[in-house]
């Protein structure tokens, strides 16, 4: 897990439309690398989780 800089923050909600009202928040997002999502979905015991696990591998 990682935090976005200013920068990335910028380009995200340009090119993602549902992002859009993260425009104007004065924090800077959390993100996860694709690695740390599957860790987390490993841990988690949901349908959810194991949809998203296998559409990772």
């Amino acid at each position: 897990m990682f935090i976005l800089t200013t920068k990335e923050k910028r380009e995200l909600v340009t090119k993602c439309h549902r992002f859009k009202s993260m425009k104007y928040s004065s924090s800077l997002p959390y993100a996860f690398t694709e690695h740390g999502v599957a860790m987390l979905a490993t841990i988690l015991n949901s349908d959810i989780a194991e949809k998203e696990n296998g559409i990772l591998y």
